[in-house]
């Protein structure tokens, strides 16, 4: 007989990231392109926040830049680990091989990654930018582009004390396969 023990914290994850893949499967199959879960709603009203994610073309390591911009009225404070580049853990990032498997890529170690006590103000309309290493994230990304493209699904939810609405934007991104130069 063969004792398996699986802690809370190990369950706990696996099933937010179950959830996470879920439901970014779910927007893709509704037919709404990326850019459109970022629109107004039916009152012509902008969502809590607007998130652009692009990969990062000025560096050969794997990055993401991402750009904030609060659509709220008034300025909100949050941690600067809550922003979507502050911490390991502020953003669900998950990677998939584009092929008929789906083959999820698995993510490097959880490091311990404790909150910064500082704090930052998110001005309306005004954006604030960082950078996101998908190469520090995933084991074997770079391996998984000379086979095929990689999608990197992302979801975000931005944390303040205030009482707002639901401040979560999320999207898709395409990493290209890599094309390698052939010796002439």
């Amino acid at each position: 007989m063969i004792n398996l023990r699986i802690s809370r914290d190990f369950l706990s994850q696996g099933i937010v990231t179950l959830l996470a893949i879920i439901a970014v499967v779910a927007l893709l199959f509704s037919g709404v392109a990326p850019e459109a879960w970022s629109a107004t709603n039916s009152e012509g009203e902008l969502p809590p926040i607007s998130m652009e994610v692009e990969l990062d073309q000025s560096t050969d390591d794997l990055q993401l830049n991402v750009r904030l911009t609060s659509n709220l009225k008034a300025p909100v404070k949050t941690s600067e680990s809550f922003l979507p580049w502050g911490s390991w853990y502020s953003m669900v990032l998950i990677g998939v091989k584009d092929k008929i498997d789906g083959v999820v890529l698995n993510k490097k170690g959880q490091p311990i990654d404790d909150p910064s006590a500082d704090s930052v103000t998110i001005k309306p309309g005004i954006p604030i930018t960082g950078k996101i290493s998908l190469s520090n994230r995933f084991d074997g990304l770079v391996e998984a582009l000379d086979e095929s493209d990689v999608i990197i699904f992302w979801c975000y939810r931005l944390w303040v004390d205030e009482d707002i609405p639901d401040t979560r934007a999320g999207g898709w991104l395409l990493i290209p396969k890599r094309q390698h130069k052939t010796e002439a």
